[in-house]
């Protein structure tokens, strides 16, 4: 449970930074490769029952935001359960409606099925699904390029792309020129903050992102590893999910003025958590080491109050391990066990 009481933690001293903001917390979640439950990892993480705590954990409403790459593996092959593979897609779809979830993003293993199957999802289930960048054969979008959520007075709209070749049912245009209109339309005046979900290398986003402003945050689902610490690029920070569901990104965002730039803090709510652990860890150490932890404590939430009074508008980011620290909600866990169950008659 330490991962949700550091929440906790956290939501409080951002409370504190200021007596009026707007602020709004984002879940995000993707890569999970059609996974449902944890991973066959060397230490089990990741599963819809786990996002569904971590959510409930947050309190007053975070988004969820799904990356791209949910519902499937790979492509099907002969030998595959290909009807068990697509009541196990149809199931998660079922759980993210469930569980509010206010974008999903079609990635490229999201199409190993083909378009018609993410289209019965849309009209099926009402998911909100987004691509920008995702055409049918006769090159017409399918699906919304962008959505806008407004959540306490913040408009925050989300950008989806994806990078795959093109199906037999659908095209996948060049994600750049299509990112580049749609920055050329304005559409950061339309909402307060612009965050990119990019199942997409890095290597071929990243020159886009030096050279257009417009995009105040990318979260990208396509790479094997995970960044605790956001990167930077000349159009907002970047974060990398990771593979597998074994990790969720959290993106908190503290709101005081529309004409204001957004500042990324999360170096120093890091510094300051960091040492709020070391502190906690303590509690068997002597009262002279505890004193010297508590100092370095109030210096990294100080430091961390100083740089927020200088902006009215930050984020920070959080990668959170979705290993058994967060247990599995039991009600969403008992509709995928009876699935598995049903598979086995």
């Amino acid at each position: 449970m330490k991962n949700i009481v550091s929440f906790f933690l956290l939501l409080l001293f951002c409370r504190g930074l200021h007596a009026e903001t707007a602020e709004q917390g984002i879940i995000f979640s993707g890569n999970n490769r059609g996974l449902l439950l944890s991973c066959a990892c060397e230490i089990p993480a990741g599963g819809l029952p786990r996002i569904a705590t971590l959510r409930d954990s947050l309190g007053k409403g975070p988004l969820l935001a799904a990356c791209g790459n949910q519902f499937f593996a790979r492509m099907p092959k002969a030998g595959d359960d290909q009807i068990l593979a697509q009541k196990q897609a149809r199931l998660q779809a079922q759980i993210m409606k469930d569980l509010h979830y206010d974008v999903i993003n079609i990635g490229e293993y999201d199409l190993c099925y083909g378009l018609r199957f993410l289209q019965s999802l849309e009209e099926d289930m009402g998911l909100p699904l987004i691509s920008a960048n995702l055409r049918d054969t006769e090159g017409n979008p399918v699906f919304p390029p962008f959505r806008i959520v407004i959540r306490d007075g913040i408009r925050i709209a989300y950008i989806g792309i994806c990078s795959r070749s093109d199906g037999f049912n659908f095209r996948v245009a060049d994600p750049l020129p299509v990112l580049q209109e749609l920055l050329r339309k304005d559409l950061h005046r339309e909402a307060d903050f612009v965050i990119l979900l990019a199942d997409a290398p890095l290597s071929g986003l990243k020159p886009f992102l030096d050279k257009y402003p417009g995009i105040d945050f990318t979260v990208f689902a396509k790479e094997l590893y995970a960044t605790p610490f956001t990167r930077s690029a000349e159009s907002g920070n970047y974060a990398h999910l990771g593979f597998q569901g074994q990790f969720s990104g959290y993106l908190r965002l503290i709101f005081r003025d529309p004409d204001a730039n957004w500042k990324d803090l999360t170096l120093q709510y890091r510094n300051w958590r960091s040492a709020e652990n070391l502190l906690h860890a303590s509690s068997q150490e002597t009262a002279v080491l505890q004193r010297q932890y508590r100092r370095i404590r109030d210096k990294a939430k100080s430091a961390c109050r100083a740089e927020s009074r200088k902006s009215p508008n930050y984020y920070y980011w959080d990668l959170i391990s979705m290993t058994m620290e967060i247990p599995e909600r039991p009600d969403i866990l008992e509709l995928i066990q009876n699935l598995v169950r049903e598979d086995k008659k």
